[in-house]
């Protein structure tokens, strides 16, 4: 099972975790959207993480998201989202993410960073879903 990894990080808390997240998996590529957009046709599981600030997920993310809505709902997909304010979550995603989408997708709420600071351990992130979310798709 080919698996892809994508993120896009503006702090390094959607980096972090998006290798949290390899470091469970086996056979997976890890790809920064800033630098790649991998041909999503090509792996059976996907993976897309973002940040968020002010609400929104970044633009790559979004981008990746809407332009592939088909092959995203064709296949196992996951996406994984970094924000310091869990209250404003459920709001992110309604505004975000494409409904067929949001209907499809397993949502993980990562946790996240005060804004414009930059990580320096892990303590922030919620392993507790994200194992079980990887659990649940017989990922680990």
């Amino acid at each position: 099972m080919k698996i892809a990894v994508m993120y896009i990080s503006k702090t390094g808390s959607t980096q972090l975790c998006a290798e949290y997240i390899a470091s469970k998996l086996q056979d997976c590529s890890l790809f920064d959207l800033d630098r790649e957009i991998p041909c999503l046709s090509d792996f059976d599981v996907l993976l897309i993480g973002s940040g968020v600030r002010m609400g929104k997920i970044y633009k790559p993310a979004k981008q990746v998201l809407n332009d592939n809505i088909e092959t995203l709902i064709a296949k196992k997909t996951i996406i994984f989202l970094c924000n310091f304010y869990p209250e404003t979550i459920q709001k992110t995603i309604r505004n975000s993410i494409p409904n067929r989408l949001i209907n499809h997708a397993k949502i993980i709420k990562c946790g996240g960073i005060s804004p414009f600071s930059k990580p320096t351990n892990t303590e922030w992130l919620n392993c507790t879903e994200i194992n079980e979310v990887l659990t649940a798709f017989c990922l680990m």
